[in-house]
């Protein structure tokens, strides 16, 4: 939609509620998708996205967000750091390496708890909806800088 002056904005923002420790959809196998490029998806994602930004607001913390933690028991993760933003539908977290090292991380889902983590040097992977050339020529110019749609990994 535009506003006035020709600035787009959103119709609405979709601000979920984030599902606290001790939820049971948070235990939940969640299901894969089986259409990436569904609008189904497009309005998790962007639910995902507002949700994160409000949980930043309020907490001062936040990289991602996970569709299980707004009710959703599907596959997506919404990952933004700085300028980088991917959604991930049907991730796959593949071991790269033995190497592990401990941080201190919080969650939405547990909001002012700090907890130590080990992790381990991971290499996510899975299908960014909006890597599609289509998808990308949608809301910006055509071009041919980003070659192809392929698959996408994080």
């Amino acid at each position: 939609m535009l506003g006035r002056k020709g600035q787009f904005w959103r119709a609405h923002m979709a601000v979920r509620r984030v599902r606290q420790l001790g939820d049971p959809i948070l235990r939940v196998r969640c299901t894969p998708v089986e259409d990436p490029k569904s609008p189904a998806v497009r309005l998790l994602s962007d639910d995902l996205r507002d949700t994160l930004h409000a949980g930043r607001k309020k907490y001062d913390m936040g990289r991602a967000l996970a569709a299980p933690q707004i009710g959703a028991p599907v596959r997506v993760v919404l990952v933004e750091v700085g300028k980088f933003r991917a959604t991930m539908v049907n991730p796959e977290i593949t071991d790269v390496g033995a190497e592990d090292f401990h941080v201190w991380d919080d969650c939405f889902s547990f909001p002012n708890l700090l907890v130590r983590v080990i992790l381990a040097l991971d290499q996510p992977s899975g299908l960014d909806p909006f890597a599609y050339k289509a998808e990308w020529e949608k809301h910006h110019k055509p071009t041919e800088r980003y070659g192809p749609p392929r698959p996408r990994e994080i």
